[in-house]
């Protein structure tokens, strides 16, 4: 991601909005300077013992938009990968009918 020739600035471009975890909490400068947007669930301070309400409201959204994300993860893994050996290649039909929770065998758009 440090260079501009990095496949991942082939999809993404400036002002993309992405939703993280945590786990992504040490390279927010790096994705930031790159003129990404970044939305992740808030945590709180040491001395606090819950987030103010407006903080935990918008991390309330970020969670309810990754959710969303996981769900269509496991669908895509529990029907298409029983094995989890590999991910196939999906037309971007078979990925809405994934998303909207469709999928059966032989299910068309």
């Amino acid at each position: 991601m440090n260079n501009h020739t990095d496949p991942f600035h082939w999809y993404f471009h400036t002002d993309d909005v992405l939703i993280l975890d945590r786990g992504f909490r040490d390279c927010i400068e790096t994705v930031e300077s790159r003129g990404y947007r970044i939305h992740m669930p808030a945590t709180k301070d040491e001395a606090e013992h819950q987030l103010p309400v407006q903080q935990a409201n918008e991390s309330r959204k970020v969670t309810m938009c990754r959710w969303v994300v996981e769900t269509v993860n496991g669908r895509l893994k529990n029907a298409v990968i029983p094995d989890g050996d590999e991910f196939p290649v999906l037309s971007a039909d078979d990925l809405i009918i994934y998303a909207l929770g469709t999928y059966h065998e032989g299910a068309k758009v």
